[in-house]
């Protein structure tokens, strides 16, 4: 197979773009070697080979960083060094005119209710 096995959409490097744009940050972690070999899937033989050229473009779009582990042992290595954590944003909202609302509907309902229960505004 093409030393570029992605072989449907989307693209890889366009979506890395939309994660950046978005503030995602992409650690992809390469398993097996540039060589390849033949996996067995559900009965398929599948020829695959690691294309570290495109993992390595994937981690530079969106300021993540190319791991790639020879076996469990540097997997659990590689594991350790990602800093995973959840980051958040406080964001600011106007909500003034939210209660300015509330306080005329609550005066407009008051009237209605006067006008009900004393047949008169107060």
């Amino acid at each position: 197979m093409a030393p570029d096995e992605n072989t449907s959409t989307p693209d890889p490097l366009e979506v890395a773009k939309l994660a950046s744009a978005a503030g995602v940050r992409i650690f992809p972690i390469g398993i097996g070697s540039n060589d390849g070999t033949v996996v067995s899937i559900e009965g398929f033989n599948v020829a695959t080979a690691l294309d570290e050229k495109m993992l390595t473009n994937i981690a530079s779009v969106t300021d993540g960083t190319y791991f790639h582990a020879t076996d469990a042992a540097s997997l659990a290595t590689i594991y350790g060094k990602i800093d995973l954590h959840f980051a958040s944003e406080a964001k600011l909202t106007e909500i003034t005119a939210a209660v300015a609302g509330v306080s005329a509907l609550l005066l407009c309902l008051g009237a209605a209710l006067s006008l009900v229960w004393f047949g008169r505004l107060v």
